[in-house]
């Protein structure tokens, strides 16, 4: 116990006799934040950002509509002369969850040739896709902003207000997957600029 009690003594001793000069403890304290600093973004970075359209894997399937339906969702067909008349089967589902406001399904002959998830208000920016899918293409067309990954067939609408600089903060309205081609929003987007933005 007489050893414990003198140690502990002469540690205090040798600590409090550790005199620096103002510059050294400065400098010790700010290379202390450096390093934390840096072991912050290291491990924010090395984060998995998980995909929030992943859970929606299923409606890809074989037999989308029973998919849709096993989730909630309603389904119709669609009405000649629509400009749903390239699908077969229209499905709808409200209201999904805190980061989706709508998702539409586009079928034909049980097959998806998109869907289109519509987001909450400021769910994701461009910047948290870009994480997802690498660098988007950017195209305004009138007053809407497209971003698109066209190798993915993904597609986003960029929600207003829709200033003049469009960023990686800028946040985004829907997200639309293709098997091919262009979605029927981007067409539709298309006939505005040819009609001069009317």
């Amino acid at each position: 116990m007489e050893l414990i009690s003198q140690y502990r003594r002469q540690s205090a001793t040798a600590v409090a006799s550790l005199h620096f000069p103002a510059y050294v403890w400065i400098a010790l304290f700010v290379l202390t934040g450096i390093t934390g600093l840096v072991a912050g973004v290291i491990t924010m970075a090395s984060r998995e950002i998980s995909d929030p359209f992943s859970a929606f894997s299923d409606l890809f399937g074989d037999d989308a509509t029973q998919a849709a339906l096993a989730r909630g969702f309603t389904c119709r067909q669609s009405e000649p002369g629509s400009d749903l008349q390239n699908s077969a089967d229209f499905c709808v589902q409200r209201d999904v969850d805190d980061r989706f406001s709508g998702i539409y399904v586009y079928l034909s002959a049980n097959i998806v040739n998109e869907i289109r998830f519509s987001l909450q208000e400021n769910t994701l920016k461009i910047g948290d896709l870009a994480v997802l899918w690498g660098e988007p293409d950017i195209r305004r067309y009138c007053e809407a902003v497209v971003v698109s990954w066209p190798n993915r067939h993904i597609m986003a609408l960029v929600a207003p207000p829709r200033s003049e600089r469009i960023g990686y903060f800028s946040p985004i309205a829907s997200v639309t997957f293709r098997r091919s081609g262009l979605s029927h929003l981007e067409r539709a987007l298309m006939n505005d600029v040819l009609h001069r933005c009317d």
